[in-house]
């Protein structure tokens, strides 16, 4: 069926003059690969089963680009029931789903990139202090899914002991202050030392609305330090005996 009628907005969306459009049929107007994905959404109607529906489709604009759109679709029947007309609402979201499309891309190569550095990356929101992301080494090594992570609060994930050691930098934190310190971990790969940095996030108004956390294995420099410090004290001990 044909456009029966269409409205100012409706014509500005699409880059149509109302006599362009209502000679058009749907399918003329809607991204080719949504019009299977319309008929679909629009069978109920027409077999009777629901009489309003709400889906998300692409359109054409007459300049070739596409045009997302959320569609409300209403059907009106005559006094035997039979279909006459669809009423149908269309509310341009294309800039919320590029801006939903750029966050994707934005959080793929964020976890592209932290995936594959030799580092513990998280970031828990404020002040509720829930995870919202965490690398994969993150995940591997405390033993869990990142998606067992993802909001869960901090005190859930560390130890009561090593929660009760990081609180008093994370209440820094949370005060807009960076600020590390280092301790000892119970991971995957046995016990490490670990350098945790807590780096605030601000909102425009400069609130602390969450915290990054930069953290970074100690253990092989503790190590060699450790085996230093052995190796002078036999030096020294050996010197006093001569």
């Amino acid at each position: 069926s044909g456009e029966v009628d269409v409205n100012k907005a409706f014509c500005d969306m699409l880059g149509y003059s109302r006599a362009e459009l209502i000679s058009r049929k749907w399918q003329d107007l809607t991204h080719p690969d949504d019009i299977e994905l319309t008929n679909r959404a629009l069978a109920p109607l027409l077999a009777g089963n629901q009489d309003a529906i709400r889906f998300t489709k692409r359109y054409i604009h007459k300049d070739g680009s596409t045009i997302w759109a959320e569609v409300g679709t209403a059907i009106r029947r005559d006094a035997g029931g039979k279909p006459q007309y669809f009423v149908t609402s269309v509310n341009d979201i294309t800039r919320r789903r590029r801006a939903e499309e750029n966050l994707r891309q934005s959080e793929a190569l964020l976890r592209l990139v932290t995936d594959n550095l030799p580092a513990y990356v998280a970031y828990v929101n404020a002040p509720a202090l829930c995870y919202q992301f965490v690398n994969r080494q993150f995940a591997f090594s405390f033993q869990r899914p990142r998606e067992e992570i993802i909001g869960q609060p901090v005190s859930s994930i560390l130890s009561q002991a090593n929660f009760e050691f990081a609180w008093p930098y994370i209440e820094r934190a949370l005060h807009g202050e960076r600020c590390s310190y280092e301790t000892a971990f119970p991971l995957a790969e046995g016990q490490r030392w670990i350098q945790v940095n807590y780096v605030p996030s601000l909102d425009q108004s400069g609130k602390v609305n969450g915290i990054v956390v930069l953290s970074h294995d100690l253990t092989e420099r503790k190590q060699a330090e450790e085996a230093l410090r052995e190796a002078e004290e036999r030096f020294h001990s050996m010197f006093e005996r001569h």
